[in-house]
């Protein structure tokens, strides 16, 4: 793609940092105060919607996307929202704490050269099924649990390199994200 030496499928596809210096750190430093983490593979922004039960989860503090994602979104001709469930549009890893946490989960991430932000929060909903609404660019995307296998399973890339397909609609549930008002901050 023009902003990169690199051809499409090689960017998708070439390796990522490890963040697993960052989380060692995060648990001997914040010992039972990291409600969970999110590896935003397989599922995208709408990954954390298969964790916890009830919850709400709201992203309006995003970091900018990419030049590879805007590419994509801009010679495609997907939206956002299609975009979302599949690819984690810069987001790679996100970990929930508590409000009082946050500036310790930032520094730490800090530390380890990581750009860190708080980028949203999560909520118990009245709800049957997880939600997620994601804001960037002054819009919002709204996402339920139940409906992200469909979207993750139709949508194609359309390049000579790059098709991705979900082939399972495996659905993870648990208690990783059994918390209310905690924060959600993207390493």
């Amino acid at each position: 793609f023009p902003q990169s030496e690199l051809t499409l499928g090689q960017a998708l596809l070439s390796p990522t940092r490890t963040y697993t210096p960052l989380i060692k750190i995060l648990q001997s430093s914040l010992a039972g105060k990291i409600k969970g983490y999110v590896h935003c593979t397989g599922g995208g922004q709408t990954k954390c919607l298969k964790f916890g039960k009830r919850l709400h989860y709201f992203k309006n503090n995003l970091f900018p996307l990419p030049p590879i994602f805007s590419y994509i979104l801009e010679t495609t001709g997907y939206s956002l929202r299609e975009l979302y469930p599949v690819f984690n549009m810069g987001h790679r890893l996100e970990a929930f704490v508590a409000a009082e946490d946050v500036a310790d989960v930032l520094g730490l991430a800090q530390s380890c050269g990581i750009d860190a932000r708080l980028i949203g929060s999560c909520e118990n909903s009245n709800q049957a099924e997880n939600r997620l609404t994601i804001t960037q660019n002054e819009k919002s995307y709204q996402f339920a649990e139940n409906e992200i296998c469909h979207l993750y399973n139709h949508l194609y890339i359309h390049s000579s390199l790059v098709h991705l397909r979900k082939s399972s609609n495996r659905k993870i549930k648990g208690g990783i994200l059994r918390v209310v008002h905690d924060t959600h901050i993207t390493l």
